[in-house]
């Protein structure tokens, strides 16, 4: 019975052994020539703006992080200029004039 399968795939095969040749001649040929060395450039380059895409992503989360305490600093800072000025036991500050 093995026999059987192996003799009509022996068949099979030798009946698609040119195409078969000829594919991996064509990728052969292919992975050497100008056009194969820029596929494969260019699937090395799609790797490393991945990399660049998780890198500007991590910066990005940092610096809306900063700017997010930045603007909790301006907001108590802001609260404390207006609780001094409203308040009677000190000055208010002096307007800046022009010496024009």
């Amino acid at each position: 019975m093995f026999q059987f399968y192996f003799d009509i795939f022996l068949q099979h095969l030798m009946r698609n052994l040119p195409w078969i040749l000829g594919a991996m001649g064509a990728v052969g040929v292919l992975g050497w020539s100008p056009l194969g060395r820029a596929m494969a450039q260019a699937l090395r380059d799609r790797g490393r703006a991945i990399e660049l895409e998780e890198s500007l992503t991590a910066q990005l989360a940092d610096l809306q992080r900063t700017l997010s305490e930045v603007n909790e600093r301006l907001d108590v800072t802001e609260q404390r200029l207006l609780r001094q000025a409203h308040s009677p036991e000190m000055p208010a500050l002096p307007k800046e004039t022009s010496a024009t």
